[in-house]
């Protein structure tokens, strides 16, 4: 293997030609991460074009060295990676934090002195989590939280605000599994609506409960499985699991349009409607919910997002 270390327009580009394997191609580049990140370079961008191949050891070296820059204030991203290469990142979802979004080098230079740039940063709408998502335009209503990952969508533009209603939270995006598609979202009324579109399993019901935690107590949601297409015994049973130990909190399912042999399913004793309006009424008053919001701030001096 072999890297070729470029200057251009300020950010460090380096050329990887051969498979990151155990073993020298490691050292290789962690030794040259180190040298630049010690010389004082906060630009990082990784050109992975003529890099055919990474085993786990060079996944795990290319995160180690997108920590190293993270954690002296910089910026490392990477640009243009081949078939397996992509695959691999994206498989442990991790294609969105360390990848630019454009496979053009005049793009992910442009991208990465964007993300040097960011001056203001926005709190994760999700209650527990104390993630973050950079703001890089006072017109941006989509970001991603550095933490849980959570994707999420804002009422109206930053603006000049120091404060954002929350308009949804994508906990579960576009999964694939055997062609079907799964999705999770949590929603706000309210009350609070955590939407299931696809297969409740207990893959899938770790973003439901995900969802539920990340409502400030007292909660008061209706988990919406209206456009589930299936259900496995363990997937239900987690889930009423869940619901059978709220203490003070309440939770409603809703299977509006759901067949009968669907709702069935479950216990006789669940908490199932089937209209929306029966739902919420079976959680009392919620007039008193506060509203979901997000803070703007000012990022901390030497801190930046790798997203």
């Amino acid at each position: 293997m072999q890297i070729n270390v470029r200057k251009v327009a300020g950010v460090n580009i380096l050329d990887i030609t051969g498979s990151l394997t155990l073993g020298e191609p490691l050292s290789m580049l962690r030794e040259t991460i180190r040298r630049l990140v010690d010389s004082g370079e906060k630009k990082l961008l990784l050109n992975l074009v003529d890099m055919p191949y990474v085993d786990s050891g060079g996944v795990g070296t290319l995160l180690s060295c997108w920590h190293s820059a993270y954690a002296t204030g910089g910026v490392l991203k990477m640009y243009r990676p081949a078939g397996k290469p992509r695959a691999v990142l994206q498989m442990i979802r991790m294609g969105p934090l360390v990848l630019s979004k454009g496979d053009s080098e005049r793009e992910a230079i442009d991208e990465v002195n964007a993300i040097f740039d960011v001056k203001l940063r926005c709190s994760c709408p999700l209650h527990g989590c104390n993630g973050w998502a950079p703001v890089q335009s006072l017109d941006e209503t989509e970001f991603r939280c550095v933490s849980c990952k959570s994707e999420f969508t804002i009422a109206n533009p930053v603006g000049s605000e120091k404060q954002a209603s929350v308009k949804i939270v994508w906990l579960l995006k576009h999964y694939l599994q055997d062609g079907l598609e799964t999705n999770v979202s949590l929603l706000f009324s309210p009350p609070f609506m955590i939407e299931l579109v696809g297969r409740l399993e207990l893959f899938s019901f770790n973003f439901l409960k995900k969802a539920w935690l990340g409502i400030r107590p007292p909660r008061r949601a209706i988990f919406d499985l209206s456009q589930t297409t299936h259900v496995s015994d363990k997937g239900r049973q987690a889930l009423l699991d869940l619901l059978s130990n709220t203490g003070g909190d309440k939770a409603a399912i809703l299977m509006e349009g759901c067949s009968g042999h669907s709702i069935e399913a479950f216990p006789p004793a669940s908490p199932i409607h089937e209209k929306k309006a029966a739902a919420v009424a079976s959680l009392g008053d919620i007039s008193s919910m506060p509203p979901w919001i997000v803070v703007i701030n000012p990022i901390e001096p030497n801190k930046r997002i790798l997203l």
